[in-house]
C-alpha cells in the first residue's frame, strides 16, 4: 500500500509573520486550509472534510500528531494485514487508541462489529499499557496522536466545524454518524504505532 502524508496548515494566523506563512505554504507536502491556523476551533474537522473532497481515491483518511509520524512504518504492515477479513465485515473501519479515563461516565461505543481475531484487534489485557480497550468496551474519545477512518466512514460524518476539544468533538461527530449506519464499524487498535505510555504521558504533561 502507499501512504501520503501532508502537513496541514491554516492560511493565516498561528503567530507567524506573513513571510513565514508564505514560506511554510510553499514547503513540499504542505496542505493549506482556507481557515485561520487554530487549535480547538475546528481545524481537524476542516481537514477531514477537505481530504474527503480532495482525495476520493483514498482508502483511508486520518489525522496524526507530528511525534507519531516517525512510527508510521510500524503501523503500515498491520494496516495492510487481514484486509479481506476486515473488508468482509464492513466498509466502515476505525483505527485508533481510545481514551478511557472518564470516571465511570463512558458507555460502549455504538455500532461496533463483533470482535474477530482476524481484525487484528488487541484487548486491553494484551496491551503494554492500560489505555486501550477495543470497540464495545467503555471508552471516551479517540486519542489525538492518531486516528484513521476508512473513506466510506469519513463520507458518512458531518464535518461542520465544532469548537472545543477537537479529539472529543471528532469522536462525537463520528459516534453520531455510526448510530445512523446500516452496517457495523470494525474497530482496530494496531498497537505498532503507539510510542507513549498513557500514564507516563499524562504525568509528563501535567501542569
Amino acid at each position: 500500500c502507499s501512504v501520503y502524508v501532508a502537513f496541514v496548515l491554516g492560511r493565516t494566523g498561528g503567530g507567524a509573520t506573513d513571510g513565514e506563512l508564505a514560506r511554510a505554504h510553499r514547503e513540499e507536502g504542505a496542505f493549506v486550509l482556507d481557515i485561520p491556523e487554530n487549535l480547538m476551533e475546528g481545524k481537524s474537522f476542516d481537514w477531514l472534510r477537505a481530504a474527503r473532497e480532495k482525495f476520493p481515491w483514498a482508502t483511508h483518511i486520518g489525522k496524526i500528531d507530528m511525534d507519531t509520524y516517525p512510527y508510521l512504518h510500524r503501523l503500515l504492515p498491520r494496516m495492510a494485514a487481514n484486509r479481506s477479513c476486515v473488508d468482509a465485515a464492513s466498509p466502515y473501519e476505525l483505527v485508533g487508541r481510545p481514551a478511557t479515563y472518564c470516571g465511570g461516565r463512558c458507555e460502549p461505543y455504538a455500532g461496533h462489529c463483533a470482535m474477530r481475531e482476524c481484525h487484528g484487534q488487541l484487548r486491553a489485557a494484551d496491551a503494554w499499557d492500560d489505555a486501550v480497550p477495543v470497540g464495545g468496551s467503555e471508552w471516551y474519545f479517540f486519542q489525538g496522536e492518531l486516528y484513521i477512518m476508512s473513506l466510506p466512514l469519513v463520507q458518512q460524518v458531518d464535518w461542520a466545524p465544532q469548537a472545543g476539544n477537537e479529539d472529543m468533538a471528532v469522536s462525537g461527530a463520528v459516534a453520531s454518524a455510526v448510530r445512523g449506519l446500516s452496517s457495523c464499524v470494525v474497530f482496530r487498535r494496531l498497537d505498532a504505532w503507539i510510542h507513549l505510555n498513557h500514564r507516563t504521558h499524562r504525568n509528563r504533561t501535567k501542569w
